[in-house]
């Protein structure tokens, strides 16, 4: 596995909704769906990955409401929260009894998102190699 999304799969949606219902809509950092769907109205069709980074004023919603929102979509196979002054990332990943009832917390250069539905690995020493950490 590497760290590359195949393009022909997989469509990375910046700035769309997923719709929630009932009434509903968040607008994650990042989305990836299924590639070729056609988007109704900017939301996502099926996530299968949804990522944010967490700011100081949205680590409570990141890390609670929308994690609760966002475990319940049934074509969602990873939610990521990256930390932004430190490498840090808190991981939901689907398993075959569901998602666990809390995150894996990967820390440093070395460590790995492994993402099986979409058949990458994500090292987090490439996610940050351009992030300044002050």
């Amino acid at each position: 596995m590497d760290a590359r999304l195949d393009p022909n799969k997989w469509a990375v949606l910046p700035e769309f909704g997923v719709d929630l219902e009932p009434e509903s809509v968040r607008f994650p950092d990042v989305i990836v769906d299924i590639a070729g769907q056609a988007a109704k109205d900017l939301t996502a069709t099926g996530p299968v990955l949804i990522a944010e980074i967490l700011s100081p004023a949205s680590e409570r919603v990141d890390l609670g409401d929308k994690a609760a929102e966002y475990l319940r979509l049934p074509s969602l196979a990873a939610y990521l929260v990256f930390a932004q002054d430190q490498i840090k990332a808190w991981v939901w990943t689907r398993g075959p009894a569901g998602f666990s009832s809390g995150p894996d917390v990967l820390e440093g250069n070395e460590a790995a998102v492994r993402i099986e539905a979409l058949g990458i690995d994500l090292p987090l020493g490439e996610i940050y190699a351009r992030v300044r950490m002050d």
